[in-house]
């Protein structure tokens, strides 16, 4: 179960705060941080929310109340107590099986990809199952050519 945290607080300089933010990555992975992603708000560049990925629960609370991460924070500039919400996804894997079933999913486990040719990659996979329901044949991709098979 993946644990994700998000962390929203006001700073001095964003600039300043993002090359503090950039400084603490090793002790960030060291406290257990398998991905993060830094946000600004539209209105307010100083607005900024962060999320950081944890394999559990228990790593992402003794990251949130880290001494270092404190310290780090008062460093960077950041304003004020951050709000700080914890938060694991919800049914992520019935939605996107309904979803696909919606679609007609069944006749995408026919797709085979031999060999993806980059004009083809830029399609995307949604019109391309799209296509795929669509025309209800068996669609293969080998060295940039489409081929459809009735």
């Amino acid at each position: 179960m993946t644990v994700r945290i998000y962390v929203r607080h006001d700073v001095t300089d964003s600039a300043a705060w993002r090359k503090a933010y950039d400084a603490f990555d090793a002790k960030r992975r060291k406290m257990g941080v398998t991905g993060q992603a830094v946000y600004r708000s539209i209105d307010d560049a100083n607005d900024v929310t962060v999320t950081h990925d944890f394999t559990n629960a228990e790593k992402a609370k003794g990251f949130a109340s880290s001494p270092d991460l404190k310290a780090a924070m008062e460093t960077a500039g950041v304003k004020g107590t951050p709000q700080i919400w914890f938060t694991t996804r919800a049914e992520q894997r019935r939605r996107r099986r309904r979803y696909l079933a919606s679609l007609g999913a069944p006749h995408f486990r026919q797709l085979q990809v031999v060999q993806l040719d980059p004009r083809v990659a830029a399609v995307g996979p949604a019109q391309l199952l799209q296509t795929l329901v669509a025309s209800e044949n068996l669609i293969q991709l080998t060295r940039g050519q489409r081929r459809i098979r009735t």
